[in-house]
């Protein structure tokens, strides 16, 4: 073999042991970008895969019955309640767009979860969409939410049975598949987007960039 040739075969296999040498040390630079790449191909797989699953949320922010855009919230999120006041113009924009909620609620933290069970049991009775709004567009309710009267406040009609839904704990079970998807992306934060076109996103965007993240059904 040419010397020429020589150098060359072994610049390439130098070159390739410290390309793995480099990736194989936990936390470098290229180590941190090839994971962090490597977990958004996954999870926009498992978002395209799975797309039925996520988008088929009986809680939707937007009257439209078209394009979808997935959103994991979380009700004691600064970032989500800044989100939640954009998305008003965002669905002016996408026409019968809509927003299917998934809820973060955290086990350790009692208020935040209190919330999102009380969404869920304002659903219940056709008024999850006041309930959500509410707790996204104000934030003194976190100091020791009152929950029948804020029911009583966004016009749940039964607030005798809301009561009986978040004493009874029967909406835990949507709480934890809603975590349970988030897991299988690996969320760590709110809010978070999802789309089969474009995958997974955590933290805010301008309207402009989540318009074409709506995934349209036909």
């Amino acid at each position: 073999m040419p010397l020429v040739d020589r150098v060359a075969t072994a610049s390439g296999f130098l070159f390739l042991g410290l390309t793995v040498f480099v990736l194989g040390q936990p936390g470098s630079p290229v180590r941190v970008s090839f994971d962090e790449w490597r977990a958004a191909r996954e999870a926009k797989s498992t978002i395209a895969a799975r797309w039925e699953e996520f988008s088929n949320s009986d809680r939707f922010v937007g009257m439209g019955n078209g394009p979808t855009l997935v959103e994991f919230t979380d009700y004691r999120c600064g970032f989500c309640r800044s989100f939640h006041d954009s998305s008003k113009a965002l669905l002016t924009i996408v026409p019968n767009g809509r927003i299917a909620i998934r809820h973060i609620a955290r086990s350790g933290d009692k208020i935040a979860r209190g919330a999102a069970a009380a969404a869920l049991c304002a659903n219940e009775q056709d008024k999850f969409l006041a309930m959500h709004s509410f707790l996204l567009s104000d934030d003194t309710w976190e100091s020791g939410p009152n929950w029948s009267a804020i029911a009583a406040t966004v016009g749940v009609p039964d607030t005798l049975s809301f009561s009986a839904c978040l004493s009874s704990g029967r909406v835990d079970v949507t709480l934890q598949q809603d975590s349970s998807l988030a897991a299988s992306l690996g969320i760590k934060g709110t809010p978070a987007f999802a789309s089969p076109r474009y995958g997974l996103h955590v933290g805010l965007l301008p309207n402009s960039q989540l318009v074409p993240w709506f995934k349209r059904d036909t």
